[in-house]
């Protein structure tokens, strides 16, 4: 999902385990910055899916 901006009355909790991707952005003098990382919720250690898709994420930072 991206660029999700819920509405005044939505909520989203998310739990241990979800896989979040935090993006920061700024548009200035007609240039675009964007910064981002992707995290599991929680303290708990990470494999299966979670792990495949972390590392794919930093993969593909790393292949750009």
């Amino acid at each position: 999902m991206g660029h999700y901006s819920p509405l005044e009355d939505e909520s989203t909790q998310l739990a241990d385990g979800d896989v979040a991707k935090i993006i920061c952005g700024a548009h200035l003098d007609g240039y675009a910055a964007n910064a981002a990382t992707t995290v599991v919720v929680g303290d708990g250690k990470v494999g299966g899916r979670q792990a495949d898709v972390v590392l794919a994420a930093w993969n593909a930072f790393q292949a750009a």
